[in-house]
């Protein structure tokens, strides 16, 4: 969402200052600048995936659960002795 916000705020800002599109000489940019320039739009099937995320097998999940059972568990103690 923020990329398609700024590319938008670029595309006013040239649309408002057209000079300012090639005031710059392609020769002083860094090179990773350029790389990335013409490495073309991001794809509309790249933009709206999210990143990868590991994939947690069934039992690390139970045994992430069976410690929060008894982290609450303990909360729950130290609360009611107060």
């Amino acid at each position: 969402m923020q990329l398609r916000e700024l590319v938008q705020e670029v595309k006013n800002l040239i649309g408002l200052f057209p000079h300012l599109r090639d005031s710059f000489d392609r020769d002083e940019l860094p090179l990773s600048f350029i790389i990335r320039r013409d490495a073309g739009p991001v794809t509309r099937a790249r933009a709206g995936q999210r990143p990868r995320q590991r994939k947690m097998s069934t039992a690390a999940r139970k045994a992430i659960s069976d410690r929060m059972r008894q982290y609450w568990a303990a909360r729950r103690k130290a609360i009611a002795k107060v």
